[in-house]
């Protein structure tokens, strides 16, 4: 509110579509520091609930970024999950 009055707010409108994601993508960044490969991996997860339901939807992510410095490979990974419904 302001001044007592409210204002409404246009919300954008977003458009969902189903779709399976890729396997895996890769990038390659040119930085300042030099090349950096990134790699996302998506794999569906296989959880299951104590009752042995399995869970559906969720997508297990890892991204990997790989360089060198002094001509020593690098490289750092994470892993986070992604629920798609579905």
């Amino acid at each position: 509110m302001l001044c007592g009055r409210s204002y409404p707010i246009a919300w954008p409108k977003f458009k969902l579509r189903q779709c399976v994601p890729e396997a895996e993508k890769e990038f390659k960044v040119t930085t300042n520091y030099g090349r950096v490969i990134l790699t996302q991996k998506t794999a569906p997860a296989a959880l299951t609930e104590p009752d042995n339901t399995v869970i559906n939807g969720i997508n297990l992510v890892t991204l990997t970024a790989r360089w060198e410095h002094a001509g020593v490979p690098q490289s750092k990974q994470i892993q986070f999950y992604v629920y798609r419904s579905g």
